[in-house]
């Protein structure tokens, strides 16, 4: 039998040894509550930004500058497949459409991407699309989603084309940091030679305005697209969503 000194000693020890596990759950839990805490306002903080851009043709959104050379990336698309930004210069002019899956206006602006890789993707031009911070999963769903959608309202004599232009996905968030996006849509065009060419920030909110802010929003990336690439199909007769 262990004398009372002794044993006292001894269960405190056994009851420290046991609280280790309780204090470290407790700790993982109070972390973990902390990067949801951050996590949510960030994003909140997102979504306030995104329905403040300016809509419209821009000179700068972020630390993406006409004239100044694009902060180059590697990321995969939806297949898998890697893409790189520097992998184009030299070779193809590149159109770049940054979103999200929450984004109210992204749908449409979509939407309107497609119809610009429909009708200028002759030109030799590529159409990627980059998705800011989400899964490739759920890029996937959005994307299958709109598709799908963009389908249903498209009647004759105007065929439905599918969504065929690259999709990127950015997980991590690393290209929204590095890009400084301050919100989502934007679209911006790159030359050959790697430096921006156009800044479309935003896109026209639902209401009458729109209807006239739509055309000129596809007549300014068509036309600058057409500056900058050779000769292809009109796309007067398109429809824009």
């Amino acid at each position: 039998m262990l004398p009372s000194a002794p044993r006292d000693t001894y269960l405190q020890s056994l009851l420290s040894t046991l609280k280790l596990p309780i204090m470290r759950r407790r700790v993982i839990r109070v972390m973990a509550l902390l990067v949801f805490g951050a996590a949510t306002v960030a994003l909140h903080s997102y979504v306030k930004s995104s329905h403040a851009l300016t809509v419209g043709s821009v000179a700068r959104v972020g630390n993406i500058v006409v004239g100044e050379p694009a902060p180059d990336f590697s990321l995969l698309d939806i297949q898998g497949r890697r893409v790189v930004l520097s992998q184009f210069r030299d070779r193809k002019v590149v159109v770049l459409q940054f979103w999200t899956s929450w984004c109210s206006t992204c749908d449409e602006s979509l939407e309107q991407f497609q119809n610009l890789n429909h009708w200028l993707s002759e030109r030799g031009i590529e159409f990627l699309a980059v998705n800011v911070g989400e899964n490739p999963q759920t890029v996937r769903e959005k994307i299958d989603d709109l598709s799908e959608k963009s389908e249903r309202r498209f009647t004759e004599p105007v065929p439905w084309v599918p969504f065929s232009f690259g999709v990127l996905t950015d997980p991590s968030g690393e290209v929204r940091t590095r890009y400084r996006l301050p919100g989502v849509p934007v679209l911006a065009i790159v030359g050959m030679d790697g430096r921006i060419e156009h800044i479309e920030s935003g896109y026209p909110p639902a209401g009458r305005p729109r209807w006239r802010s739509l055309p000129d929003r596809f007549e300014r990336v068509s036309e600058k697209l057409k500056s900058l690439t050779g000769p292809a199909e009109d796309p007067g007769s398109m429809r824009n969503p």
